[in-house]
């Protein structure tokens, strides 16, 4: 995704989110809060059983941890990749080139606050691709010190084929089409 652009001036003919993606936001507002961001102690599993099957967990970036770690996959994601992808890192999927635009969003979700929604198509061994719809928000920092961004993926039709790298299970793409989600500090700027 690229931080310069919003999703008009990507898509004109602006693609509509899910119901599902729109669940999740509503289930995510709903978790218990001090301030915007619900502490990562308010995310219970057992209270998100529809949701864990497309649900990640992911930590967020800092200068001294530039990674997007997956600390949970979803059982839905696991099994078209074909792998646990608890402990990977999802910069590991992407284009080199496409790391530091990622890198700046999953910044934008924690630091300013914001959610996300986004399309990403992503390419799986097998020769399989897929749009994922991914709607994501932040979580407040572990005891470690790392904020995490808690997501619901929704697995669409549509995308081109590509052959996904050797051995990852699956390659992606940065997202075509997004848009910033306010959870009461507003959006950032296209040119955040």
């Amino acid at each position: 995704m690229s931080t310069s652009q919003n999703v008009s001036d990507i898509n004109p003919f602006k693609k509509q989110r899910s119901q599902g993606s729109r669940e999740f936001e509503a289930w995510w507002r709903g978790l218990p809060r001090t301030g915007l961001i619900p502490e990562w102690r308010a995310f219970i599993p057992a209270r998100a059983i529809r949701f864990l099957p497309k649900l990640i967990l992911v930590e967020a970036p800092n200068p001294t941890h530039p990674r997007l770690y997956f600390r949970l996959a979803g059982e839905m994601l696991n099994e078209n990749v074909q792998q646990n992808l608890a402990g990977t890192n999802w910069l590991d999927f992407l284009p080199p080139e496409q790391h530091t635009e990622a890198l700046a969003s999953a910044r934008l979700i924690c630091g300013h606050p914001c959610g996300i929604w986004q399309l990403n198509p992503v390419h799986y061994e097998g020769e399989y691709s897929q749009d994922v719809e991914a709607t994501i928000f932040p979580l407040g920092p572990t005891a470690d010190g790392i904020p995490l961004m808690l997501g619901s993926l929704e697995y669409l039709k549509g995308a081109e084929h590509k052959a996904a790298a050797p051995g990852k299970g699956m390659s992606a793409e940065t997202s075509s089409t997004y848009e910033f989600i306010d959870i009461g500090a507003g959006v950032p700027s296209p040119r955040a």
